[in-house]
């Protein structure tokens, strides 16, 4: 089975615990767990960054990746993170639209997608752990895997989302027969995000894909294999 994936990256920003330094040794160690764990596999790096990464950065990442898709320093990505204080209003927001524009990029202009079966999504920064198995892509070859669903914890009336669970989204993936899914997906949830924003309803990427992923095409499974640490407070967390 051949597999690719696609890590979405910021390693230069203003939120968040970690500085620009911290961030690359970070996703270094995100691309040395993908070749551990899957040697043979594709990365594409997507970097959103608000402002430009320095051309050395990208340079050495280029050393060990298939591609890298660099929107750093995009008008409007910078746009969203220049006018926000908002963690996680800036952080959803980018990462949808950059991952949207990303898959457009890649298909129209790449023959990435070409010969892959699997294709994952990996946030950048995380690294897969020793309970990742790629025999489970095997056994599921017309699923989109993801970790179990968790209870939203937006429960009051300001955050009123209505959606009772969400997916960690860390880790997921999909097979290359369900990407128009996939890219249905992305399009739907920038549209839902931004109409949420607009009506004052909180919403993030983990809830709309609970919300928006067709269920018939999901498996969930207890654990996936992967660790990091949050950027906001950097709390080791896994799944």
């Amino acid at each position: 089975m051949n597999h690719l994936f696609l890590i979405t990256s910021a390693v230069k920003t203003k939120f968040g615990k970690y500085d620009q330094e911290e961030r690359v040794s970070q996703t270094w160690d995100t691309f040395k767990s993908i070749r551990k764990r899957v040697p043979d596999a594709q990365i594409v790096l997507i970097e959103s960054s608000a402002g430009p990464v320095e051309k050395e950065i990208l340079d050495e990442f280029r050393e060990v990746v298939s591609f890298i898709v660099n929107m750093s320093g995009d008008k409007t990505l910078t746009h969203i993170r220049e006018n926000t204080d908002n963690w996680d209003i800036a952080k959803n927001m980018s990462e949808l639209l950059a991952f949207n524009s990303a898959l457009k990029m890649l298909e129209e202009e790449t023959t990435i997608f070409d010969n892959v079966d699997r294709i994952h999504k990996l946030s950048g920064r995380y690294t897969l752990n020793e309970n990742f198995n790629p025999r489970l892509y095997e056994r599921f070859t017309d699923k989109i895997i993801l970790p179990m669903r968790y209870k939203s914890q937006f429960t009051t009336e300001l955050d009123n989302t209505n959606i009772p669970f969400q997916y960690m989204s860390r880790l997921w993936s999909w097979p290359k027969s369900l990407h128009p899914v996939v890219k249905d997906f992305y399009k739907e949830a920038v549209d839902t995000f931004m109409q949420r924003l607009k009506d004052k309803s909180r919403v993030d990427i983990e809830h709309l894909l609970f919300l928006l992923l067709p269920n018939e095409h999901v498996r969930e499974v207890p654990i996936i294999g992967v660790s990091g640490k949050l950027g906001q407070n950097g709390r080791k967390v896994e799944n």
